[in-house]
């Protein structure tokens, strides 16, 4: 990855964190910040990031053209 990758990349971390992002399947669960003691003192983030619990699907029901009852 490039340097110039990084704001794109924190950018799109912080809208997952914020749940912009509801069919991605992870989500930031929390943002830690670290003030760097060295020039160029900058503020370094470290991301945690989890996957979310799969949804099942719940089976259909049987509507009027699914009707699977006995005829007549």
């Amino acid at each position: 990855m490039a340097e110039s990758d990084g704001p794109a990349i924190s950018g799109f971390l912080r809208k997952i964190h914020h749940g912009a992002f509801f069919s991605c399947r992870y989500k930031v669960a929390r943002i830690e910040k670290f003030v760097d003691t060295v020039p160029p003192y900058r503020i370094i983030r470290k991301y945690l990031v989890q996957e979310r619990p799969v949804q099942r699907s719940r089976p259909a029901s049987p509507g009027p053209g699914n009707y699977s009852g006995e005829p007549g």
